[in-house]
């Protein structure tokens, strides 16, 4: 098992921080523990495969089940971590906000 690395995000809340896994791991799980934060705790994270696993996992599909998406702690129901899915829909097309919009 290969021991913790801390890896240091954005200061601000626009600027994206890349990470790449050098040399390149295989797992079944990743976990994630923010150790710091202003203001109020927030985070997102994309995992990108190796050039061999083209198919997807099924985080767009439903293929991994709602159930199966987890967190330790939800800000509110309008932060789940099932609203991790890609290209999830925030609002609804007929909010008045837009699409893709974040009604709060």
């Amino acid at each position: 098992m290969q021991q913790p690395q801390i890896f240091h995000g954005n200061t601000d809340s626009n600027t994206i921080v890349t990470h790449e896994l050098l040399p390149p791991i295989q797992a079944l799980y990743i976990r994630l523990r923010p150790t710091a934060w202003f203001n109020h705790i927030s985070m997102r994270m994309e995992i990108y495969g190796c050039p061999a696993c083209t198919k997807p996992l099924g985080m767009e599909s439903g293929a991994i089940l709602d159930a199966q998406i987890t967190a330790s702690s939800e800000f509110n129901g309008n932060h789940a971590a099932t609203q991790g899915r890609l290209n999830f829909l925030a609002v609804p097309v007929s909010s008045p906000l837009g699409v893709g919009s974040w009604d709060l």
